[in-house]
């Protein structure tokens, strides 16, 4: 079933986005690499995007999160 799949696929994007934002929460935490190496380092190419895949996970930006540290 088309759906059914389609869905599956859109579950399987967002684990594997959860573990890349999980990745740059260590990074963040435990490295100097800038914003757009650490975004590069967990497989996301565009530090735009990943700054807005990370707010929206972490309701915050990758910054602000790493202040926070």
């Amino acid at each position: 079933d088309v759906e059914r799949s389609r869905g599956l696929g859109d579950v399987y994007k967002r684990q594997v986005l959860a573990k890349r934002i999980n990745n740059a929460k260590e990074l963040l935490r435990y490295s100097n690499s800038s914003i757009e190496e650490i975004a590069h380092l967990c497989g996301i190419d565009d530090a735009s995007y990943f700054n807005k895949v990370f707010r929206k996970m972490e309701g915050c930006t990758a910054s602000e999160y790493r202040k926070r540290w």
